[in-house]
């Protein structure tokens, strides 16, 4: 009753927001890029080449190629309306993150932990999903975390099998993502880290291959370009709701100081997390840094914290804890708060990304000191 009544609210928010909500903000950049390789045009703009920019702005194409090839098939299909293609895209992602998240529960045994969804284990799962905030922010932008979420949890389900077959599963899903946007990469450091070394392999061959496999689609051009798209990447017009600590950090640091920062942090943790005995808490880690190392982190970005949230549960992070900071991340603007509003929904969720990470964290401490000698990572 309580996921059905929060449900219904969430479907009357999206519906009564005042001036409306973003629809297909982001994906419209995707399929104007698609639009562009089928015409043979640029998929970056002439200012993202030449000086700094801001990474915030409507029809912005700012990801690898392979990304821009993937969606041509929707540009050529809906060529001349956004809309029709932006519902085929979130619905695919949704159901693709949604299959894949409900595998893991399924081979995790969630049910078997939690009785009380045994039965109806997979509705609530669904259920609260779709509730989160940030959930309904990627549905109306139409940007990649669903997609994001479905291979990084494909990645653990292959690393869960732990064979050489498995091994291809992980590193194919994890080279995939880190083709659509680059901080997936901390994952194939943490394959590095723990000795999984035919998965990291994969994770090269697989993103090689997609490059291979596109580039008679996307030409050697916007390849050549991309590595001027990133270093002149500036911090955002805008960063009221940027939740990244770079943002957070970049008035002390500068831009660059502060995103080079988050990422050494970022790093140690990753190495800290890989003496871990149980691989879920370091898997999670990785995840949850490749999250917050992104300069410019939207509350949208946030779908992919499902799947941490989701192996919190499993690996003995107390429900009270995954509960709060459920709470935390479902923070937004909530305008009768005034002026303090976009300072909560800034500072919650990124709260929520730092408890949870902190008791993953302390869970890797805890199990690497009473592992015993010799225990494989």
């Amino acid at each position: 009753m309580l996921v059905a009544i929060l449900l219904v609210f969430r479907f009357m928010q999206v519906l009564t927001t005042p001036g409306g909500l973003p629809w297909a903000y982001d994906f419209s950049a995707y399929w104007l890029a698609g639009r562009r390789l089928l015409e043979g045009a640029p998929i970056f703009s002439a200012a993202q080449l030449t000086a700094s920019y801001a990474p915030q702005a409507k029809y912005l194409y700012l990801y690898p190629p392979p990304l821009a090839a993937f969606v041509t098939p929707l540009s050529a299909v809906f060529s001349t309306e956004v809309y029709p293609a932006f519902i085929v895209w979130v619905a695919a992602g949704a159901a693709f993150a949604t299959l894949a998240l409900l595998a893991v529960a399924r081979v995790e045994g969630l049910a078997g932990r939690y009785p009380l969804v045994a039965h109806r284990g997979a509705w609530f799962l669904i259920g609260a999903a779709l509730a989160l905030p940030p959930v309904i922010g990627e549905i109306t932008n139409g940007n990649v975390h669903f997609l994001l979420l479905g291979l990084f949890a494909i990645g653990w389900l292959g690393v869960r099998r732990g064979d050489r077959l498995g091994d291809a599963i992980a590193g194919s899903a994890i080279g995939v993502a880190a083709l659509i946007k680059i901080f997936p990469a901390f994952v194939i450091l943490w394959f590095v880290l723990t000795r999984r070394y035919r998965a990291a392999a994969w994770s090269v061959v697989a993103a090689a291959a997609v490059a291979l496999v596109t580039l008679p689609l996307t030409g050697l051009q916007p390849w050549l370009d991309y590595p001027h798209v990133l270093a002149n990447m500036g911090g955002p017009i805008d960063p009221t709701f940027s939740i990244a600590p770079t943002t957070w950090l970049t008035p002390l640091l500068g831009f660059n100081g502060a995103r080079a920062t988050v990422a050494a942090i970022g790093l140690a943790l990753v190495i800290a997390s890989s003496r871990a005995a149980d691989p879920r808490i370091g898997y999670a880690v990785s995840v949850l840094v490749a999250l917050l190392v992104t300069p410019i982190l939207w509350s949208h970005y946030l779908t992919i914290a499902l799947l941490p949230l989701l192996l919190a549960l499993v690996v003995g992070v107390r429900p009270l804890i995954v509960g709060l900071v459920y709470l935390l991340l479902s923070a937004g603007n909530q305008q009768a708060f005034g002026g303090i509003g976009f300072v909560l929904a800034r500072a919650m969720p990124l709260l929520g990304l730092l408890v949870l990470l902190a008791a993953f964290l302390w869970l890797a401490r805890r199990t690497a000191l009473t592992a015993p000698a010799g225990t494989p990572p």
